[in-house]
C-alpha cells in the first residue's frame, strides 16, 4: 500500500458530523449598560444570526459549559454544570436563551450550530458567519471587549461497522483546520490555538465484565483495562492517553502542565503537544461502577503529517484493535464507538 494512501483516514458513510462555534465574553457592566436586559441583548443577537443564515443558535446565560451531540431528535438537558444540546444538522434549528431565574452570568455564551448535509465541507464558511456576528455584535452596540471563539468539530462512528454490515466508507486525509480554512479563504489571527484527539466509549457490560472475571470487583475490572489499554499503548507511536471512568467528563487542553484538575463533574487533561515521552492519565473510582469507560487519545506535533491527522486516525484504530483483541470484544456485535475532535481557539479583540 502507497505511503500517501496510508496518509488517508476511511470512515463508514453512515458517520455522523457535527460543528458548533462558541463566542464567549464577560458580561461586564460595560454589556451590560449596552442594553436594557439580557432578553435585550439576546434579541440582538438572535436576529444578527438570522441575517448571517445562522440557523440555530443558542445564548446561554447561567456559566454552564455547553456540550453538543448529533442526535435524530431534538432537546436540550442541563444538570448543576453543563447544557447538553442534542441535534440533527440535517433538519433542526432552533433560537433559544438559556438562563437561570435571579442568576446574573459571570460570561456570556453566544452557541451557534452548523445546519445543513455537508458539514465538513462547509465548515470554513459556517465559521466565516460566526465571525461576522461577532463583528456586526460588536459593532452595532459600540463594544471594545475580548470576545473568545472556539470551533468545535467532531465525527464520530462505530469502529466496527464493516463487521456489522457496513461496508461504504469515505476517506479523509483530516486537515488540520488552520490549513483546512486558509485554503477555503477563511481568515485566522496569526496567534490561534488548536488540539485533535480522539475519544473512544467503551460500555463496561456484563459479557465483558464477565470476560475479565472482574465482574463484581470494580477495582481490579478498571485495573484490568487499564492495564490492557497501556499495553496496546505501549506498542503505538501515540504517546499521549487518558482513561476516565468515574463518571467524570474529560476535557482535554493544550498545557505544559500535565496535573489534572477536577472541577464539579469535569477532569481536565493537560498535554504538552510538543512533549513525545509517554503519558497515559488515569481516573477511575474502585467503588463506582460506571456504564461506558472513556479512552482519549491526544495528537502531538509530530503525530500530523503534512498537516493532516489521517495517518494518526490509522494508528489510534490500529491501537484500540490490539485493545479490543485483549479484552475480548466481539466485532459483530459490540461496540466501539470513535470521535476524532479538532478544535480551534482565539480571542478577537
Amino acid at each position: 500500500m502507497s505511503s500517501r494512501h496510508l496518509q488517508k483516514a476511511y470512515v463508514p458513510i453512515d458517520t455522523r458530523t457535527v460543528q458548533y462555534i462558541s463566542a464567549e465574553f464577560l458580561y461586564s457592566d460595560t454589556v451590560k449598560q449596552a442594553f436594557a436586559s439580557l432578553e435585550a441583548m439576546t434579541n440582538v443577537i438572535l436576529s444578527l444570526a438570522d441575517d448571517n443564515e445562522i440557523l440555530n443558535c443558542h445564548v446561554i446565560a447561567n456559566d454552564k459549559l455547553p456540550l453538543v451531540r448529533h442526535n435524530s431528535e431534538s432537546y436540550c438537558i442541563e444538570n448543576d454544570h453543563q447544557v447538553f444540546i442534542f441535534y440533527n444538522p440535517n433538519c433542526h434549528e432552533a433560537r433559544k436563551l438559556i438562563q437561570t431565574p435571579k442568576q446574573i452570568p459571570r460570561k456570556i455564551r453566544i452557541v451557534c450550530l452548523a445546519t445543513g448535509t455537508d458539514i465538513r465541507s462547509s465548515s470554513a464558511h459556517f465559521h466565516r458567519q460566526v465571525q461576522r456576528l461577532v463583528s456586526q455584535f460588536k459593532q452595532s452596540c459600540g463594544l471594545t471587549i475580548d470576545i473568545k471563539i472556539r470551533d468545535h468539530q467532531h465525527l464520530a462512528y462505530d469502529m466496527f461497522a464493516s463487521h456489522k454490515g457496513n461496508k461504504q466508507s469515505f476517506g479523509y486525509k483530516f486537515r488540520a483546520l488552520p490549513m483546512r480554512y486558509q485554503a477555503r479563504e477563511c481568515q485566522l489571527p496569526e496567534v490561534s490555538n488548536s488540539r485533535n484527539f480522539i475519544t473512544v466509549s467503551l460500555p463496561l457490560t456484563r459479557r465483558l465484565m464477565t470476560s475479565l472475571d472482574r465482574e463484581h470487583d470494580y477495582a481490579a475490572l478498571y485495573q484490568a483495562l487499564e492495564d490492557k489499554f497501556a499495553t496496546a499503548l505501549s506498542l503505538s507511536p501515540i504517546k499521549h492517553a487518558a482513561m476516565i471512568a468515574n463518571g467524570q467528563l474529560g476535557l482535554v487542553r493544550n498545557s505544559k502542565f500535565t496535573d489534572q484538575q477536577s472541577q464539579h463533574d469535569v477532569v481536565m487533561l493537560g498535554f504538552d503537544p510538543r512533549a513525545n515521552h509517554l503519558q497515559l492519565q488515569s481516573h477511575w473510582q474502585a467503588d463506582k461502577l460506571v456504564a461506558t469507560a472513556e479512552f482519549i487519545l491526544v495528537a502531538r506535533a509530530d503525530d500530523q503529517f503534512d498537516s493532516c491527522y489521517g495517518r494518526f486516525i490509522n494508528q489510534v484504530e490500529l491501537l484500540l484493535q490490539q485493545f479490543a483483541n485483549e479484552i475480548g470484544l466481539n466485532q459483530h456485535q459490540d461496540e466501539l464507538m470513535i470521535r476524532f475532535h479538532q478544535h480551534l481557539s482565539y480571542i478577537v479583540p
